[in-house]
């Protein structure tokens, strides 16, 4: 889970969502606050928690893609941004082992 701090004292669920009023999850100045019910929605997202990922092949090195984009698109933060991962691991894979020089 990442976490943005802003300079007014408010906090968000990462440099994406900063300034966006209903994605805050708190504060921290002038006084703290957690909205707890949001944090722990953020806090479970993962590929576990991400139906789309169970069964992708790069699942761990992806992690299930941006959790703002995802919520922006679908609604819900437990959702894919799925990009091309695989094909530009093939791609570096595939420069980086060339065996032709």
């Amino acid at each position: 889970t990442e976490w943005a701090f802003d300079f007014t004292g408010k906090i968000y669920s990462c440099t994406a969502t900063v300034g966006k009023a209903d994605e805050l999850l708190g504060t921290y100045y002038p006084e703290i606050s957690r909205k707890n019910s949001i944090i722990e929605q953020w806090e479970s997202r993962d590929i576990t928690s991400i139906p789309e990922c169970k069964e992708c092949s790069v699942q761990l090195a992806c992690g299930g893609g941006c959790g703002s984009v995802a919520k922006n698109r679908t609604g819900k933060i437990c959702a894919s941004d799925c990009r091309p991962v695989k094909e530009l691991m093939e791609l570096g894979f595939s420069a980086y082992f060339d065996q032709s020089h």
